[in-house]
C-alpha cells in the first residue's frame, strides 16, 4: 500500500469532470483557470478532514454510539460475541449484521458536516456552495474518492448541492475483513472475556461496534489519514511580507471588542495554515534542533544543490520568527527580504521537510518552478524526485515544460539497469508517476485526461507543443517579412 486512491470530482469549481488518482508523483498541467488549484486544494482539504488535523475523530460517532445502547438487539450481540470468539489463522469479514450496523453509523455521522466545513474553511469561503460550478442550468458538485485495498474497495461519496449547507455523504467500505491481532485487540480494549458473551452485553457490544467502525473506516481510509500538507503559489510575496500580515492582524485582534472592522478581507484556511507552520510550529522546532519531525536530510539535498547555501530561522522580537539564508562560504546570514526570489520561493520548502514533513505525508506545492532559472528547475525536479523514493507523497501544479520534461527523463532512467543510473535516487518508476492534463472545453468547464510518457520522444504530451509551433511560425512570418524589404 502505498497511499494511491482515485479521486472522481464534477462541476467543482472550474473544472466539469476530473478523474485522477493519486499516485507517489502526481502532477498537474494545462492552462491557468482550468482548475489545477481548485483540485489540490480539495486533496488538501480532505486529508484535514479525515486525518488528525479534523480532531483524531472526524466520524463523531462515538457519543452516537454509546447513546443507542438500547437499540442493539439479542441478535446483533450475539453474533458480536461468536465473531469476537472466532479462532482463525486469516482475515475474516465482519458478520452481516454488524457489518449492517457499522455502515448505518458510517452513513449517519457527522461526516458530511466536518468535509463541508473543512472544504470550505480550506477555500475561504462561508459555505461549499460558492465552489459549485456556475452554468446557465442548475448543478450539483460531487467527489468520489475510491481507495482499492487487494481485493476491497472503499468508496466515499459526497454531493455539493447549493442549496445545502452539507453535503450528502456515502460511505462504502467494502467487504473489509479482521484479523486474529485485530479481533484480540478489540477483546483487550473492552476487558471482554472469550467466551460466554452471550447476556447482559448491551454496553460490552456497544463498545466493539465503536471500535469496529472506527476501525473500519481508518482502515479503509487509511491513505487519507496521513497528513497533508500546502504550499501555495506566490510564497515569495509570503516569506517577504508574512510578518507585516501577522504585525496587522495582531493589532487588529487588540482591538477586538473596542472597534468594529466592517470587510476585513479573509485568509484562506490554505494559506492560514501555511502562515501557522512557518510562524509557529517551526519557529518552535526550531529553537530545539533534536525535535526535529521532518526529513532534514531532503532538506538538505535542496539547500546543497539548488539553493547553494542554507535557510535559517531566528528568534525576533518578541520571539517572532525572522528568516534568513547563508550562502555557501559565507560567515554572516542574509535575511531572506534581501536574498534571491528563487531563495524565499524555495525557503518553505526546505523548512517544511526539515521540521514538518515525514515519510507518508502528503506535500502539495504549488508551481514549485516559480522563480526558478531552466538549469534550477530541472535540478529541483530531481530533488523531488529523490523526495518521492523517500517515501514522502507529492502533488505538484506546474506550467514549467522544463519540469515536466526533466520528470520524463526520471521515468526513462527507471528503465536502465541499476549500474548504469547516475544514481538510485535519479529514476521514478513509471507506475509511481501520474501527470494530468487540465483542459478547458469551450467554456463549459475543463475536463482532466492522463498523459504519459510518449516511448519515442520520452516527453508527456501536453499543450505546449502548439504554442511552440505558433512561436515558430510567427518567427517565420517576420523573417521572410524582413527578407521580402530587403529584396526590395
Amino acid at each position: 500500500m502505498d497511499g494511491r486512491y482515485r479521486l472522481r470530482v464534477r462541476n467543482f469549481g472550474p473544472i466539469r469532470d476530473a478523474e485522477v488518482e493519486i499516485r507517489p508523483l502526481t502532477v498537474f498541467v494545462g492552462p491557468s483557470n482550468t482548475g489545477k488549484s481548485y483540485l489540490a486544494g480539495l486533496l488538501y482539504a480532505l486529508h484535514r478532514a479525515l486525518g488528525p488535523a479534523g480532531g483524531g475523530d472526524p466520524l463523531g460517532l462515538l457519543l452516537r454510539r454509546f447513546s443507542r445502547r438500547e437499540e442493539l438487539d439479542e441478535e446483533l450481540q450475539r453474533d458480536v460475541a461468536l465473531w469476537l470468539d472466532t479462532t482463525v489463522e486469516r482475515r475474516v469479514r465482519l458478520p452481516a449484521t454488524l457489518a449492517a450496523r457499522v455502515y448505518e453509523d458510517l452513513n449517519q455521522s457527522s461526516l458530511g458536516a466536518t468535509l463541508a466545513q473543512e472544504v470550505a474553511r480550506c477555500f475561504g469561503v462561508e459555505n461549499t456552495a460558492a465552489l459549485v460550478r456556475h452554468s446557465s442550468r442548475p448543478l450539483t458538485a460531487s467527489l468520489d474518492v475510491v481507495v482499492a485495498q487487494a481485493k476491497d474497495e472503499a468508496r466515499l461519496r459526497a454531493a455539493l448541492n447549493p442549496n445545502a449547507k452539507s453535503p450528502s455523504v456515502d460511505v462504502d467500505v467494502g467487504a473489509h475483513r479482521f484479523s486474529l491481532r485485530e479481533l484480540q485487540q478489540l477483546r483487550e480494549e473492552d476487558d471482554l472475556p472469550s467466551e460466554g458473551l452471550f447476556a447482559g452485553l448491551t454496553s460490552a457490544a456497544a463498545r466493539v461496534i465503536d471500535g469496529v467502525t472506527h476501525n473500519v473506516f481508518h482502515t479503509a481510509f487509511r491513505p487519507l489519514r496521513d497528513s497533508a500538507y500546502f504550499l501555495p503559489a506566490d510564497r515569495t510575496g509570503v516569506m517577504h511580507s508574512h510578518h507585516v500580515i501577522v504585525s496587522a492582524l495582531l493589532q487588529r485582534a487588540s482591538l477586538a471588542g473596542i472597534r468594529r472592522f466592517d470587510g476585513v478581507p479573509m485568509l484562506s484556511g490554505v494559506m492560514a495554515d501555511f502562515l501557522d507552520v512557518l510562524v509557529s510550529h517551526v519557529s518552535q522546532l526550531n529553537r530545539w534542533p533534536g525535535r526535529s519531525e521532518g526529513t532534514p536530510e531532503l532538506a538538505e539535498g535542496i539547500e546543497q544543490r539548488v539553493l547553494n547555501g542554507r535557510v535559517q530561522v531566528n528568534a525576533g522580537e518578541v520571539g517572532y520568527p525572522a528568516f534568513s539564508y547563508r550562502p555557501s562560504g559565507w560567515r554572516q546570514d542574509l535575511p531572506l527580504m534581501r536574498a534571491s526570489s528563487m531563495v524565499s520561493e524555495l525557503a518553505p520548502v526546505v523548512l517544511y521537510l526539515r521540521h514538518v514533513v515525514r515519510k507518508g505525508d502528503l506535500l502539495i506545492i504549488e508551481e514549485p518552478e516559480s522563480h526558478l532559472h531552466p538549469a534550477k528547475q530541472t535540478t529541483f525536479a530531481r530533488e523531488l524526485a529523490a523526495i518521492v523514493n523517500a517515501g514522502v507523497r507529492v502533488v505538484i501544479t506546474t506550467h514549467s515544460e522544463w519540469f515536466l520534461e526533466q520528470i520524463g527523463n526520471l521515468v526513462r532512467a527507471a528503465e536502465l539497469p541499476v549500474g548504469k543510473r547516475e544514481s538510485t535516487n535519479a529514476a521514478l518508476k513509471a507506475e509511481d508517476v501520474g501527470a494530468w492534463l487540465f483542459q478547458d472545453t469551450d467554456g463549459e468547464g475543463s475536463t482532466v485526461s492522463e498523459i504519459k510518457v510518449d516511448p519515442d520522444t520520452g516527453l508527456f504530451p501536453t499543450d505546449y507543443g502548439p504554442v511552440s509551433d505558433a512561436l515558430y511560425n510567427e518567427h517565420a512570418a517576420i523573417f521572410n517579412a524582413l527578407e521580402g524589404d530587403s529584396d526590395e
